[in-house]
């Protein structure tokens, strides 16, 4: 519901603004009155894009691989194989790149050379953009995002530059954008995210669980956020280096003990990364982290500023003003919407630096803790066993006068 609110600001033309889900009212009632047959429009989409030039399949089973090709030729051999519109190379587009606008289908250039279409539809712009919305949800929540728009960068997933910002800003150790929240009693939790919402379009999101007082404090927790991000700017290539490799260790542990998931959900999962990586990829490409691209991070990073972002203030608590107030049409949520006002633009671009002796940021420090041996231990012969067990046997003794204000005296045996 929260997000459906953030979509109000894109601009309508874009794919994103329009409601995923779906109901009665955008199904049945308003095409009704447009005069739109839903079910022919439905059909038409399908034999436009349902082609097997455009799908992805992933298959999971017991048998050999022979003979899961032969039951999958056989299952699917129906699928016509209708070459679509090519779709538009993101990579040779100077303003897709930029990660702003979206393609229109139907203007795309199928024979062009390098595939690049004839008009664009501009998602953000200087005038959705530097917005606060406050929201008041259906459930008990206080909390503050940021989000900016960046380029969705499909290619790099060997590097990931976005996963070392999001390290960084979810942080909760000492140094980080959370301790000093905490100390201050204005949050009790903070998370960094990126998200794909199209082909071109993805956003960058530092959500903070905040307390009552932090939420009457929101200018310095947003400053706080905003003054971190200058720590990570002025980050060296070989505290960069020093962060990837401890990033793709712990990627790689992640990865090497993956819990087993419930057939059906898995090959959802993996048919869906056919699009997205390369074959030999399409198992490991989402966790791994094979190569360090420092100039992409840092022009992620020059990204994140207040200029290129909206801010969501999410609070039960939250009162508005009759005039001011909107309603969401489709899950009827209430909010505002307004522009930062000059004050806080100046604060969080970096114009008030009053208080920069106390915010005690820095990076993470070095992670002694990343395991480098996951070899399983022989097991120890059976008088190993006896002496180990008898220098860890730990005794309990309780003092004859034993209650539960006494001290409880631990004996090591060996």
């Amino acid at each position: 519901k929260i997000f459906q609110v953030v979509k109000y600001l894109v601009n309508p033309r874009h794919p994103i603004f329009r409601f995923g889900s779906g109901n009665r009212a955008t199904l049945e009632t308003i095409p009704k009155e447009k005069n739109i047959d839903v079910r022919k429009h439905l059909l038409e989409f399908y034999d436009k894009y349902y082609t097997a030039d455009r799908m992805s399949l992933a298959v999971l089973g017991r048998d050999t691989l022979d003979k899961l090709e032969e039951q999958v030729l056989e299952a699917f051999k129906g699928i016509r194989c209708k070459p679509a519109k090519a779709l538009p190379d993101l990579k040779k587009d100077p303003k897709i790149s930029e990660g702003l606008y979206a393609y229109e289908d139907d203007n795309v250039v199928s024979d062009a050379k390098d595939k690049i279409p004839e008009r664009l539809i501009e998602a953000y712009n200087v005038h959705n953009l530097k917005k606060i919305i406050r929201v008041i949800p259906s459930k008990a929540l206080r909390r503050i995002d940021i989000l900016w728009p960046i380029p969705p960068l499909w290619e790099e997933y060997k590097s990931k530059p976005w996963s070392l910002l999001t390290m960084l800003l979810g942080d909760e150790g000492k140094g980080s954008i959370l301790s000093f929240l905490k100390k201050k009693g204005w949050a009790t939790g903070i998370s960094s995210s990126r998200y794909i919402l199209t082909r071109d379009l993805c956003l960058m999101k530092v959500s903070t669980s905040v307390t009552k007082a932090g939420m009457a404090n929101y200018t310095s927790v947003l400053q706080a956020i905003f003054q971190y991000l200058k720590v990570i700017r002025r980050t060296t290539n070989d505290e960069w280096r020093r962060i990837f490799k401890e990033e793709s260790s712990l990627r790689e542990l992640r990865f090497r003990f993956l819990a087993k998931q419930a057939p059906y959900g898995y090959v959802h999962t993996v048919s869906r990364r056919g699009h997205r990586y390369s074959p030999k990829d399409i198992l490991s490409g989402p966790f791994l982290v094979w190569e360090l691209n420092t100039k992409l991070v840092k022009e992620l990073t020059s990204k994140l500023h207040v200029e290129n972002c909206n801010i969501i203030l999410v609070d039960k608590d939250f009162e508005f003003n009759a005039k001011e107030v909107k309603t969401e049409p489709n899950y009827e949520t209430k909010f505002t919407v307004s522009n930062i006002d000059s004050e806080l633009l100046r604060m969080l671009g970096g114009g008030d630096d009053s208080k920069k002796g106390d915010w005690e940021f820095h990076i993470p420090c070095p992670n002694v803790y990343i395991t480098t041996n996951i070899d399983i231990k022989k097991p120890m012969s059976e008088v190993a066993q006896m002496e180990a067990k008898k220098v860890n046997e730990l005794t309990l003794k309780k003092r004859k006068d034993f209650n539960e204000n006494d001290d409880l005296e631990f004996t090591f045996l060996g």
